[in-house]
């Protein structure tokens, strides 16, 4: 159970062995559980309830699989955090043909190139500094 913002989010995981039961398997190459997560938040007295379903390659473990898809979708939120505040993704206006697919794949190049920087800097920081410095930005480019 977690508890934040005025947030409280309860989770239940339920793994399943993938074994005959499933048809189709022979399909799947290294498929070893169908996990359940049921999350149930509730804020400011109002609950809701969503059910996922997922494919693993994992062996049947729910602590294990329930942190690692903790973990993925904390690694997901950041990425989307940043995507959304320091490049403001939300407010694009970019709406014709594929544009915003395009603009997109931009973003996320120039988030990963900033990401893999070693320069200590703030995401937002690394940005203005490769917008205003020809040779810091060609550092990011190449290297």
């Amino acid at each position: 159970m977690d508890k934040g913002h005025g947030r409280l989010e309860q989770r239940t995981y339920v793994c399943l062995a993938v074994t005959e039961w499933l048809d189709g398997i022979e399909a799947w190459q290294d498929l070893h559980s169908v996990v359940e997560v049921t999350r149930r938040v509730s804020v400011n007295g109002k609950a809701t309830e969503e059910v996922s379903y997922y494919i693993s390659s994992l062996q049947e473990d729910t602590t294990m699989i329930a942190h690692t898809i903790r973990r993925h979708w904390r690694i997901e939120n950041g990425q989307h955090w940043v995507l959304d505040v320091v490049y403001r993704e939300d407010d694009s206006r970019i709406r014709a043909g594929d544009a915003p697919q395009n603009m997109a794949l931009f973003r996320r190049f120039a988030f990963n190139l900033s990401k893999l920087s070693r320069v200590k800097d703030s995401m937002k920081g690394k940005l203005k500094r490769a917008a205003w410095d020809d040779v810091f930005r060609a550092k990011l480019l190449f290297g």
